[in-house]
Parts: structure tokens; sequence; C-alpha cells
């Protein structure tokens, strides 16, 4: 029975000892996390603080996970990632989306590169509007779809306005017309109105949530880890000898 006895001992010691390294670990990057957090916005931290991990895990994975659409989606189309949000509003208030739009400002900067190089048909279509090449090419993305919008409004009806839509920036921006038809102001007006909803991240939190990025895979790696070690047999003896004994069943020698 000693031997027995100083075999559980030394066994749910060392098991001890391994988990007691293993939090320690997961302890300190979760501090180094925190830490990081806290650098870029004190009230994200406030709404993570009364958390626990698993908690923490789902809420960081659905903030970098935006945020790193957010900054991948706007370099492809060469917008900033605050005006790509705004747009993202604008377009959803409107019955469209981003990627629809996305794709219109695409295939009207094609329309430009084309006048550009000398295509005369898509000079000819520029002129059509009234539209300027030499405004457009110094224009952002955003610019170019308030410049459109302002042709669209100013077509009389619906019929024309999904005609010129899809002239300047292809047949898909028929489903812009609703987006397009209020003209500048009236998307400068949605854009104002995310801003106001509090719905945009800063470029410079962007930037900061790409930073820890890193930090965080190198947390959810430990997480990982200390989740497998709760499956182990080592891990589920020692949980087992921390269970009650059954010292009152009838019968048993003590």
């Amino acid at each position: 029975m000693n031997d027995e006895k100083a075999g559980a001992a030394y066994v749910e010691l060392s098991v001890r000892n391994k988990m007691k390294a293993g939090l320690d670990e997961a302890s300190n990057r979760l501090s180094k996390f925190m830490s990081g957090l806290s650098a870029f916005t004190g009230g994200l931290v406030g709404s993570l603080a009364g958390m626990g991990v698993a908690g923490i895990v789902a809420q960081m994975e659905n903030i970098l996970g935006t945020a790193d659409q957010i900054a991948d989606s706007s370099a492809k189309i060469g917008m900033s990632a605050e005006a790509y949000q705004e747009l993202s509003h604008a377009a959803e208030q409107s019955g469209t989306s981003i990627e629809e739009t996305s794709n219109a400002i695409g295939k009207f900067s094609v329309l430009i590169g084309k006048a550009e190089l000398g295509n005369k048909k898509a000079a000819e279509t520029l002129a059509k509007y009234g539209l300027s090449l030499d405004k457009l090419k110094g224009m952002t993305p955003e610019q170019k779809l308030q410049t459109v919008a302002d042709v669209i409004a100013s077509m009389p009806d619906q019929a024309t306005q999904a005609a010129a839509a899809m002239e300047l920036m292809g047949k898909s921006a028929v489903g812009l017309v609703p987006l397009l038809a209020g003209g500048s102001q009236g998307i400068t007006a949605l854009r104002e109105r995310a801003r106001a909803l509090g719905t945009v991240i800063s470029e410079k939190d962007i930037a900061r949530m790409a930073a820890l990025a890193d930090m965080w895979e190198l947390f959810r790696s430990n997480w990982a880890a200390l989740r497998s070690i709760a499956t182990t047999p080592s891990f589920q003896l020692w949980k087992n000898s921390r269970k009650p004994h059954a010292a009152c069943s009838p019968g048993r020698l003590h």
C-alpha cells in the first residue's frame, strides 16, 4: 500500500508540475496579449474584461477577422479602410453590397484607363456624360463613385439612370441605382451616418489590430495546447484523484 501511495503521489506531483508550467505560460501570454490590446482601445478592453478565456477567444476571432477583411478588401481597390467601411454602410442601406459597389468602381476605373490609353469609344463615353478624363485620373475610388452618382442623379427617370449606370460601370451597376440616384450628397450623408453610428474603425485601430494579430496567434496556439492537455490520460488520472473517495461506502475498510 505504501508503494502504491508513493507511486500515486509521484504521478500527481508530475502532472501538477506540468500543468503549472503550462498554465503559467498561458497566463503570461494572456497578460501580454491583454496589455497589447489595451494599447489600441480602452473601450474594447472594457468589453472583454469580464469574459473568460473562451469568451475572449471567440470575441477576438470576430474582431481581428473583421479588421483583416476590411484591410484586405480596401487595399484591393485602393481605398482607405475608413472610406471602405463608410461605403459599405451606404451600400447596405441602399439594398446593395460593398462587393457589388467595389466591382462597379473597378469597371469604371477600367473605362477611365482605356480612355487614357487612347481608346476612342471609352473617351466618347466619358464625354457623353460630361466627365473630364484629366479630373477623373486624380480621383480616389470613392470620389469616382460619387462623381458617377451625380451623373445618375441628373438623369430624368429610372430607365435612363439604369442605362447610364450600365454604360459607365457595367451591367451589374444597375443594382447600384438606388445608391447612385441620390447623387454625391446622398452618398456623403450615408457615409456620415456610418460615422455617427460609431461603426467605422479608424485607420490607426486597423493598423494596431494587424500588429496584434501575431500575438493573438501565439495565444491561440497556447490555448489549444492547454485544451489538449485536458484530454490526456495523465490529466484525467489527476482529475479523478481529486474526486472525494468513497469513504462512506458501507463495508469499505480504511
